[in-house]
């Protein structure tokens, strides 16, 4: 399975958390060169518009020969969605996405709305931060093991979605909840080695977080 790591222009993930996915092809979009930069890792591809990447990562591109895909300031799409459009493309099916979280909350946003056209098209994608894991799901079961993330919430995008949980601290068969009405489905716990999250109706985001 081709693997990718999209690293966006937002809050930079620390190196520790990023390492398990250094061997995947990575491209970076636009600012998040200067990350890479800073951690010692070369892109195998920069895409973007090129405004905001740093003088010092202009010349990083340059002494390392990265391929570089410029797109005009004026576009239809996020830095980050081209990135993506590019890596669907390219035939990859498992795509972690990183630094998408800032101070601009209209791109965190169309960021994580992402998730559902990685889903849609049959692609393994989330969002991690030094914080949480972000997924995007629909009617299935999903399995999850205990780490350091032992929070996990789930987030109904339909009017009503209706689950069941196995493994954590609130078990519960066919419960519904509501997006306008979400906190019966924030902030359980996986208490056991394995969890799983079984979605019978809705679209949902499933989000793991430490704290």
């Amino acid at each position: 399975m081709k693997k990718a790591l999209i690293v966006a222009g937002g809050s930079p993930i620390s190196k520790e958390n990023l390492s398990p996915y250094f061997n995947r092809y990575i491209v970076a979009a636009d600012r998040g060169t200067d990350m890479l930069k800073e951690y010692g890792i070369r892109p195998d591809l920069i895409i973007g518009d090129m405004d905001s990447v740093s003088k010092e990562g202009e010349k990083f591109i340059e002494e390392e020969n990265i391929k570089r895909e410029i797109f005009p300031y004026k576009k239809n799409l996020t830095d980050t969605e081209i990135c993506l459009e590019k890596l669907i493309k390219c035939g990859f099916k498992d795509i972690v996405l990183v630094n998408t979280r800032g101070t601009r909350f209209d791109h965190e946003l169309a960021s994580v709305f992402l998730l559902q056209k990685l889903y849609k098209k049959n692609i393994n994608g989330k969002i991690i931060d030094n914080n949480n894991e972000i997924f995007y799901r629909e009617r299935g079961t999903y399995n999850f093991s205990k780490d350091d993330k032992k929070y996990i919430s789930i987030i109904s995008l339909s009017h009503e979605s209706i689950f069941s949980t196995e493994g954590m601290a609130y078990e519960v068969k066919r419960i519904s909840i509501f997006r306008e009405n979400p906190g019966l489905g924030v902030s359980n716990e996986i208490i056991k080695e394995r969890a799983s999250i079984k979605i019978h109706r809705g679209k949902v985001f499933i989000i793991k977080s430490k704290d």
